[in-house]
């Protein structure tokens, strides 16, 4: 009889354990995410090459990213997607009459904190000194692109532009 007691007794100490692990994992499924606060900071330094900062905290830490120029940080757009945040960086530069279109999306979720989950830049091109193929896109929070292009022709006789062609392209981002 008395081991009969023990063994019951141990049962009732196993399920109720494993009850206890279940909610615990449960928990931490259901848990909300941290707040994130982004702050932008100005640097000091206001060179073509000089970036500011970008400050996200999470937490009681905080964790700097060197980004833009002149001394000031690029901008940047906090959103959320099924569930999980982000943080996009879009961004532009202009270098020699070649501009660029760029954005870096982070993650800020637990599991991949401050990991890149999507980046890409397109940049204009020529195709001879009379000849210009520009591109660029436009980001929509939480997923889409629309890349835009045209082609631009110039005549050096009276330095007039004509469009060519033009072209737009639509991009969901797979940010999983």
């Amino acid at each position: 009889m008395k081991n009969i007691a023990v063994l019951l007794l141990l049962l009732i100490i196993a399920s109720c354990n494993q009850r206890t692990e279940e909610i615990t994992q449960e928990q931490e499924q259901n848990s909300i995410i941290e707040e994130v606060t982004v702050t932008a900071v100005e640097s000091d330094l206001k060179c073509h090459m000089c970036p500011g900062y970008i400050l996200i905290q999470k937490g009681d830490e905080i964790d700097t990213m060197k980004t833009g120029s002149w001394g000031k940080p690029s901008d940047h757009i906090y959103f959320q997607k099924d569930n999980r945040h982000y943080i996009a960086f879009p961004g532009g530069y202009f270098s020699g009459g070649t501009s660029e279109t760029s954005i870096k999306i982070l993650s800020v979720n637990e599991a991949d904190y401050l990991e890149t989950v999507f980046d890409t830049t397109v940049s204009d091109r020529y195709f001879g000194d009379l000849q210009l193929r520009l591109r660029s896109f436009d980001f929509y929070p939480p997923d889409t692109l629309l890349f835009s292009g045209y082609t631009e022709l110039y005549n050096e006789q009276d330095e007039s532009k004509e469009i060519k062609d033009s072209i737009s392209e639509l991009m969901i981002i797979d940010l999983n």
